[in-house]
């Protein structure tokens, strides 16, 4: 995302992964999102939401039925974002 010519989000649509070690990431109809981070000083404006809203829908565009989220289990502050949008952690 930018914003006056500068990076303040970014989040990364992957596709089905099919030499991945991970069965889940196989799956042709799963489309994970990663790299998921808004610049700290933009945060609480609900830029994250929107890059979030954006990504999901270019990976159902593209034939995702699963959205699959992974990250550090010490980023506690995302898991809980990630929650309060509906994922299971």
């Amino acid at each position: 995302m930018l914003w006056q010519g500068e990076y303040i989000g970014t989040v990364t649509v992957r596709p089905p992964q099919p030499e991945s070690s991970v069965a889940l990431y196989r799956d042709p109809t799963v489309y994970s999102l990663s790299q998921f981070c808004v610049e700290p000083r933009f945060k609480g404006q609900g830029l994250g939401r929107r890059l979030h809203d954006h990504a999901l829908a270019v990976a159902r565009e593209r034939g995702a039925r699963t959205i699959a989220l992974d990250t550090a289990r010490p980023a506690t502050a995302l898991i809980r974002l990630y929650e309060a949008w509906g994922y299971a952690v």
